[in-house]
């Protein structure tokens, strides 16, 4: 009936096609009004969309149940194997929920209410699992970039990383993970980085290029996790990161891209979406805090076993502390302990808590020290 997509709308149920050619039918639809609920609500065993997620990867919840009006449903969730129950939000009618993010093991369930009677079921639970392999969560590119015309990486230099390349591989994208010593920086400083385009062919007269790195460890590439670095032709470009404050210690990844496009066009989408010209390298860099005096003393705490499948020591050599927080990876507190003397040995049992990474944070008079936390 229509000729392009854009001639589709609202206001095509009385129009002609342009071109005078295809067909139309009607037919009835017969709308009742949903049953109103009563007595107790049945309600099915929850469904999720995935079963085992990365830490900033969203999934669905769901039942399989008849709707009826007057129903309300509020999802829950445990990270303590049922110890203790939070809501999802607040109640709703529809029976769908969406987890945005979940970085540790966690337990869901709903609670359906009938309004009309007042009475409540709470549904079975289900158990979603999460990938604690960050580097399987990295996102990857659905199409080759095709970096055989000249759009391409020569070479990256980053504090300790100064790797001279050639695009070999056809799809445009070179792990360099397992092969280059991790970059060493420092939480809070800046450094530079540079980058070296190919000379691009067929006219072609811009490269831009970007860096993206994980600073919350949580194996996804946010926006505010990526820095322009610059865009030209055949040449080194360079800009300074700085690595923030908070950024969580230890390793995590780097990537890099160059792509065929005007820097107006180059954003931190395409630390997952490819453009058709260009390529992209991932490395790996460690991070570590900027320590003061107090710090270097804060630094000497003991957590063992780590990884743990319940029971934890943590002991200091040179202070007291007088309480103990556990937070996930996203910054929830999952749990807290005030020490009733202060005192530079102490045991907490874990067993209860979610297999996952945690951030145990001891309060001591030279203030706080973080040390993480693998539970299995």
């Amino acid at each position: 009936f229509f000729s392009l997509e854009e001639d589709v709308t609202a206001d095509g149920a009385c129009t002609d096609s342009i071109e005078g050619y295809g067909e139309i039918e009607d037919y009835s639809v017969s709308i009742t009004p949903l049953a109103d609920c009563s007595g107790t609500p049945a309600i099915s065993a929850p469904i999720a969309s995935k079963t085992n997620v990365c830490p900033a990867e969203n999934f669905t919840l769901s039942l399989t149940n008849d709707y009826y009006a007057g129903i309300t449903h509020q999802w829950e969730y445990s990270t303590d194997n049922g110890a203790t129950w939070h809501n999802l939000g607040t109640a709703q009618i529809s029976p769908t929920y969406t987890v945005n993010a979940q970085p540790v093991n966690t337990i869901y369930r709903v609670t359906a209410t009938c309004s009309h009677s007042g009475l409540s079921t709470t549904s079975t639970t289900i158990w979603i699992t999460t990938n604690t392999n960050i580097a399987t969560c990295y996102c990857t590119y659905e199409t080759d970039i095709i970096c055989s015309d000249g759009d391409l990486i020569t070479n990256v230099t980053f504090v300790g990383i100064n790797n001279n390349s050639d695009c070999t591989d056809a799809s445009g994208y070179t792990d360099y993970t397992g092969t280059i010593a991790p970059a060493l920086v420092t939480a809070g400083n800046n450094y530079t980085i540079s980058v070296t385009v190919g000379p691009s062919g067929d006219g072609w007269e811009f490269e831009s290029a970007g860096v993206w790195i994980d600073y919350n460890q949580n194996g996804n590439f946010e926006e505010s996790e990526f820095t322009y670095i610059g865009t030209g032709l055949a040449e080194v470009l360079s800009t300074e990161i700085t690595i923030p404050s908070d950024a969580i210690e230890g390793t995590t990844r780097m990537r890099v891209a160059n792509m065929a496009m005007e820097a107006a066009g180059f954003n931190h989408t395409y630390a997952c979406i490819a453009s058709e010209y260009g390529e992209v390298e991932d490395y790996i860099i460690t991070i570590e805090n900027n320590m003061s005096v107090a710090d270097n003393l804060l630094s000497k705490v003991a957590v063992f076993p780590n990884p743990t499948t319940g029971i934890v020591t943590l002991q200091t050599q040179t202070l007291e502390f007088s309480s103990i927080k556990i937070f996930s990876l996203t910054g929830q507190t999952v749990y807290t302990k005030t020490v009733p003397h202060s005192t530079n040995t102490y045991t907490i049992d874990l067993q209860d808590l979610a297999s996952g990474s945690y951030f145990i944070t001891l309060t001591t008079e030279a203030g706080n020290v973080t040390k993480k936390l693998l539970k299995q």
